[in-house]
């Protein structure tokens, strides 16, 4: 018998599958029957997100999305972009992936603000999901976890290169660890402001995450030259 998450604002009882690998799909479907949920998987292709996210907010009030959804020709963008559309609807949506420790710092971290839940594959069972949609509903109805909540603090600019083919940004956060680069899409600082090696900057962080796959960054600004004195130049 499926039980519902229930929350004050949505109750969730149908949960739609996006992957573009079989075998995956059969666990996952596993796994939400396991939590008492039922799987409604999405089968594509797709070209659009918007077609994708009509055909999952009418079949089902959550879902779980796979991050590459291109190799076997799914869709044409990733599933953190989708998750993030998600969310901005109000819909809880959890990323989840076998392949996080080379696309959170440039293809997740994109959209990182918007995906309240990143679960590694191996992670993945019936009791983290319905943890991550609680959280997700939390998140999505005002209650944000303190590892969550952005600050605006100061980084330094320590190395300009490329990932995958795109411009990225690595750079030292003195607030949350000054030891510690964090790697971050250099097409998430607006177009008017041309970063350099050296350069600080003003951003909004999560800083009160201790893991840097967690951290996001949105609106920059940049800072003033730090003073000799200030233990920052």
């Amino acid at each position: 018998m499926h039980k519902p998450i229930e929350h004050p604002s949505l109750k969730i009882d149908r949960v739609a599958v996006i992957d573009d690998d079989e075998k995956e799909i059969e666990i996952a479907v596993w796994q939400i029957e396991d939590a008492g949920l039922e799987p409604v998987v999405i089968t594509g292709p797709f070209e659009n997100i918007d077609d994708l996210m009509a055909k999952i907010m009418s079949s089902a009030q959550a879902a779980l999305c796979d991050h590459r959804l291109n190799p076997y020709g799914y869709a044409t963008f990733n599933g953190a972009s989708l998750v993030a559309r998600l969310y901005e609807n109000k819909v809880p949506a959890i990323l989840i992936t076998q392949y996080n420790e080379m696309d959170t710092a440039v293809s997740i971290r994109e959209w990182r603000r918007h995906i309240p839940v990143l679960l590694p594959r191996h992670q993945a069972t019936s009791e983290t999901i319905v943890k991550g949609f609680e959280k997700c509903l939390s998140e999505l109805f005002g209650n944000i976890h303190l590892n969550r909540k952005p600050h605006r603090v100061l980084l330094r600019i320590d190395n300009l290169t490329q990932d995958g083919g795109e411009n990225v940004i690595d750079a030292f956060l003195p607030g949350w660890d000054f030891q510690r680069a964090v790697r971050f899409p250099a097409a998430l600082i607006q177009c008017e402001i041309e970063p350099k090696v050296g350069q600080y900057l003003f951003a909004k962080v999560n800083i009160g995450s201790v893991d840097p796959d967690e951290l996001f960054f949105f609106d920059f600004e940049v800072a003033p030259e730090p003073e000799e004195d200030d233990g920052l130049a």
